[in-house]
């Protein structure tokens, strides 16, 4: 009995370490991940044109991005491609879990290259654009605190891009900003126009 439980919490213990690997989905037997986001290059057969060989497990060397996020670039069928860690991590860790076209994952800390399964979590482009980047929490939807200008600035995503439609001094002017642009975003599908015609409209409303 005292054996048995040993093994399991061992077994827990394992899962909660840096050793600890799983597959990659649609990697499976190519590359694995632990929880850190370090990615694993399995042992496994290769042919470099000329001849066959066996390579060994070794850990990927992963790139750090200019925005702060880990990539690591996966290759199957001769065919390569470039990752987020923490999307790959997710994914790995969290298979069952179902994305929403309008979902992203999120740095729980704000720290980009921070990870760890525990850090990250799915949330709508929404709540990323409004969640706390700076040690500034806004309690409205599209609205963050912009540090390098000391103003609040608005944000919505269109079209898969962020567009950012301004910059103001008060909390509030920022959220009516975002308002406005959310009941006309079925107008346009053009960004810069987009921009354009909202400022329009809320430059409109304060004269009226």
């Amino acid at each position: 009995m005292i054996k048995l439980k040993w093994f399991y919490n061992s077994k827990i213990l394992r899962k909660l370490t840096e050793n600890y690997f799983k597959s990659i989905p649609g990697y499976k037997g190519i590359y694995s991940i632990n929880m850190y986001g370090s990615v694993k290059s399995l042992k496994r057969i290769k042919d470099n044109g000329n001849s066959k060989f066996l390579s060994e497990d070794r850990i990927l060397k992963s790139q750090l991005s200019k925005k702060g996020y880990y990539n690591t670039t996966l290759c199957k069928n001769g065919k390569c491609k470039t990752y987020r860690n923490s999307i790959l991590v997710y994914r790995s860790f969290k298979p069952n879990s179902l994305f929403k076209p309008n979902e992203v994952i999120d740095h729980i800390n704000n720290v980009p290259h921070d990870d760890h399964i525990w850090n990250l979590q799915k949330i709508t482009y929404r709540q990323n654009n409004s969640k706390d980047k700076f040690g500034y929490t806004s309690k409205y939807v599209g609205v963050c605190w912009d540090v390098k200008r000391k103003k609040w600035r608005s944000n919505i995503k269109l079209s898969d891009k962020s567009v950012q439609l301004g910059r103001f001094n008060k909390e509030i002017d920022a959220a009516k900003m975002y308002q406005i642009a959310l009941k006309n975003m079925d107008k346009y599908t053009n960004p810069k126009e987009f921009r354009e015609l909202i400022r329009k409209k809320y430059t409109n409303r304060k004269v009226a």
